[in-house]
């Protein structure tokens, strides 16, 4: 009696159950593998975001270097005419824009398209690696839910997703009377005071390391994803309301990395901060609330 004959199809085929079991196993490796993925990625992130504040930093050295030891500040406490002392538009010839940078900003909040010229510009600077210096790739704008279609026109697209400080230091009376009482809740009504402060009182390097630590003291952080795409004035923050947790915030308010939002300090060193330690929020001090930004009057510690 001779050897039974085998399927030449059945030789080596998994049944059902092995590969229901096969399907589990590469499931339960995905379930514990993906999260560890998504952390490394997160951070990634995060490192690249701290990248581009260094290199905000070092072209805002550039910048004081070849302006008389003047720091680039907010649009507040420079002359009529002044606009590219504006950190926003002061880095972008130190990272290697070489177009008019006020031409990105000015016009185009009537509705109007934007000219060709400045549709050429913003592409360039959206799509060429300098533009990435401007960019945090945690902004919440990428994780919107016009991503799932077309991308944002070039005219709509978030071109600056940092904020730099245009606090006065140190913080004058004047500013505390013109702003919200102790920086405001959200909901708080603004009350500006009759007499607007002066906002920069300190904009020379070297004097600005004689009213604070610049180690410890903010000059850029992450913007909120309220601000207008296209307005720079808006892309610095000269009032304690403007912090996180303030009326009317201009500092991202939401838990951007891991750990918080980023930061730039005078030195030129970046750091991850928890949002608590950015703002520690209403009904805390102005002294502890700004802490981190500027120097505040007798009595407000």
């Amino acid at each position: 009696m001779g050897r039974p004959q085998h399927d030449p199809r059945t030789v080596g085929a998994f049944t059902l159950i092995e590969l229901l079991v096969v399907v589990a196993i590469i499931a339960i490796l995905l379930s514990i593998l993906l999260p560890s993925l998504e952390r490394a990625r997160a951070q990634a992130r995060q490192l690249l975001c701290l990248t581009n504040e260094r290199t905000q930093g070092q072209a805002a050295y550039l910048y004081v270097e070849d302006n008389g030891g003047w720091i680039s500040r907010g649009i507040r406490g420079f002359p009529v005419g002044h606009e590219y002392g504006i950190h926003a538009t002061a880095v972008l010839p130190g990272v290697g824009y070489d177009g008019d940078p006020l031409l990105l900003w000015r016009g185009n909040r009537d509705g109007t398209p934007p000219t060709p010229l400045k549709q050429k510009l913003l592409r360039k600077l959206l799509t060429e690696p300098l533009g990435q210096v401007m960019q945090c790739p945690d902004f919440p704008e990428d994780n919107g839910p016009h991503r799932a279609g077309a991308p944002l026109p070039v005219s709509d697209h978030q071109y600056n997703d940092y904020v730099s400080s245009a606090l006065p230091i140190p913080y004058p009376q004047s500013q505390i009377a013109f702003d919200v009482p102790g920086g405001g809740r959200p909901g708080d009504a603004f009350r500006p005071g009759p007499t607007p402060p002066h906002y920069d009182d300190v904009s020379r390097l070297d004097e600005l390391a004689t009213v604070i630590q610049p180690a410890r003291t903010i000059y850029v952080t992450e913007a909120h994803e309220s601000l207008l795409w296209d307005e720079y004035r808006y892309h610095h923050f000269f009032l304690a309301s403007q912090l996180p947790f303030g009326r009317n915030p201009r500092i991202a308010s939401d838990q951007r990395h891991p750990g918080g939002i980023n930061a730039l300090f005078f030195d030129g060193h970046a750091a991850t901060l928890p949002l608590k330690t950015v703002d520690p929020g209403w009904p805390n001090s102005l002294g502890i609330r700004l802490s981190l930004f500027t120097r505040v009057p007798e009595g407000y510690e």
